[in-house]
């Protein structure tokens, strides 16, 4: 459904029931972040998904090397698995890491 189509579909509605919605809307909040057991699991996950990206895309890349064949689609995710990688490892400039 599209932006206007919604709005136009709000505006049909009745005062009581844009007042009944506008409430509804002003008591939403924002999701809690999650607790550290969680994070330290959302954190191996996607560390361990780039690594495994990394480490099977380098040991595919030098097997199409060995074969002569095109490496072009294959070269831009290992450059960006480890990209990401370095991204996650390297201290936040916000924190004034070292």
């Amino acid at each position: 459904m599209a932006v206007n189509e919604v709005l136009a579909s709000f505006e049909a509605q009745s005062d009581d029931d844009k007042k009944a919605a506008a409430a509804a809307i002003s008591h939403m909040t924002a999701l809690d972040p999650p607790d550290a057991p969680t994070t330290a699991k959302l954190w191996l996950i996607i560390v361990s998904s780039l690594a495994l990206l990394l480490v099977g895309g380098v040991v595919l890349l030098f097997v199409l090397v060995l074969k002569d064949k095109e490496t072009a689609v294959l070269t831009p995710l290992v450059t960006g698995a480890l990209g990401a990688l370095t991204g996650l490892l390297a201290p936040s400039p916000a924190k004034g890491g070292n």
